[in-house]
């Protein structure tokens, strides 16, 4: 057993909780993490963090094997989850996306990778 990744692990997993609401909305399967919205509007992620897929700033080798909140916002509409990658909408329209981004995939005008959800340009589908 790896205890310093353990340990990293739990640091993690006790400093993004393992709370989760009272009923899911709807739920995405990418290559090795997955995505939930809640009801009230908060969006989840679990699985590996390749390439910052899960979009909780932390270090891509990070496993969490618990649904995990994606910041603070509870305005959340829908999410995909890609290969590596994460895709989301917000209540007000915009589009956020996050994660491997080698061949320009995430739409955001370059190829750096992104471990935080990283608004798309400005549009708004209001």
């Amino acid at each position: 057993m790896n205890w310093i990744r353990l340990r990293r692990n739990l640091a993690c997993l006790s400093a993004y909780g393992t709370a989760t609401p009272a009923t899911w909305s709807e739920i995405s399967a990418g290559n090795v993490h997955g995505l939930a919205t809640g009801t009230d509007g908060t969006l989840w992620t679990w699985g590996f963090n390749a390439s910052g897929a899960l979009g909780l700033g932390i270090p891509p080798t990070y496993v969490s094997y618990y649904p995990a909140k994606v910041g603070t916002s509870n305005d959340w509409d829908t999410a995909a989850a890609g290969g590596n990658n994460s895709l989301a909408i917000r209540s007000d329209g915009t589009l956020w996306a996050w994660g491997e981004n080698s061949s320009g995939q995430l739409g955001l005008g370059d190829n750096v990778s992104r471990s935080i959800p990283t608004q798309v340009g400005t549009q708004t589908t209001g």
